[in-house]
């Protein structure tokens, strides 16, 4: 599989950008300009993921209003504790994003609905810029070669001492995703 490939449906790349992804944005709510159906990101954080994120993990309990640390949780997300935790995307990841007032870029093959919709909802209620990127067949050595261009570590291999993210967080410029595709500027 090519992870790096030409642009959506057969038109090259755009020469501003550094990397093309084959795949889009994994629900249509996280689209910021409804003309040309994409999601735009100035300056986001970003995270690459070689697992499924299917849940949403935290250890601290919700608040009255439903939220842990700000973040809203839906109410179809029972449990946030016990989740493994390479398949469970964190709170605190979305946190550490919030409070350096940037927008975050998830890449992963797969999202499940607890943090899929855990994104969706709070990106619409403004609490956080976000794009959930679903990789189309991605294999592992385009993944790490992925991971080495954005200067990261894949978030599965993480290690609990690096509790505050910055091995897995990366920065790029700025990210144009379609439906279908995904374009990255360095």
């Amino acid at each position: 599989m090519q992870l790096f490939s030409v642009c959506r449906k057969g038109v090259p790349m755009p020469p501003e950008f550094d990397i093309q992804l084959d795949g889009g944005w994994a629900s249509r709510y996280f689209v910021t300009n409804p003309v040309s159906k994409t999601a735009e990101l100035t300056d986001p954080l970003v995270m690459l993921s070689t697992l499924p994120l299917l849940w949403l993990a935290d250890e601290r309990e919700l608040d009255a209003k439903g939220r842990i640390g700000g973040f809203i949780i839906p109410d179809t997300v029972s449990n946030v504790h016990n989740r493994p935790k390479e398949t469970s995307l964190p709170v605190r990841l979305l946190e550490k994003a919030f409070r350096q007032g940037a927008p975050l870029l998830v890449l992963a093959p797969e999202f499940g609905p607890d943090a899929l919709e855990t994104m969706v909802i709070n990106k619409l209620r403004g609490i956080i810029l976000v794009c959930a990127v679903k990789l189309r067949n991605p294999d592992k050595q385009a993944l790490e070669a992925l991971a080495t261009r954005l200067g990261i570590v894949p978030f599965q291999q993480w290690e609990s001492a690096d509790a505050d993210f910055s091995r897995v967080l990366g920065r790029c410029s700025k990210v144009v995703c379609h439906e279908d595709s995904c374009c990255i500027r360095l």
